[in-house]
């Protein structure tokens, strides 16, 4: 079955609020939707991960699954400024899911 798509973040504001509107305003009209969902990981709902394909977005110090995918190795916590991080695939916090990760370790790299 075929899995809606959720942008969830770290922060809504800054540039991570400008990264996120690109990336919607770019994915949405590949998804099928007007308009990407977007939302901060502190507002997901408990069983948005199994529900949906997550697109994990934000620092890594910031957001808990940016922070426990890179613990479980599936992506590296980028050392430079305006460094970047990315994974796509099977999600190891929901069976049957699939995730995608872009991971930073500031808001520069986020973009």
């Amino acid at each position: 079955m075929k899995k809606s798509f959720a942008l969830v973040l770290d922060q809504y504001d800054g540039i991570t609020k400008n990264a996120a509107n690109i990336l919607s305003g770019t994915l949405a009209p590949f998804l099928g939707y007007e308009v990407l969902p977007v939302l901060t990981y502190d507002k997901m709902p408990e069983n948005m991960l199994s529900e949906r394909t997550v697109i994990a977005m934000g620092r890594v110090d910031n957001h808990p699954i940016l922070a426990k995918c890179a613990e479980l190795g599936l992506i590296t916590v980028p050392t430079k400024s305006e460094g970047y991080s990315v994974y796509v695939g099977n999600s190891p916090l929901a069976e049957d899911s699939e995730i995608v990760l872009i991971a930073s370790n500031d808001e520069n790299g986020v973009l």
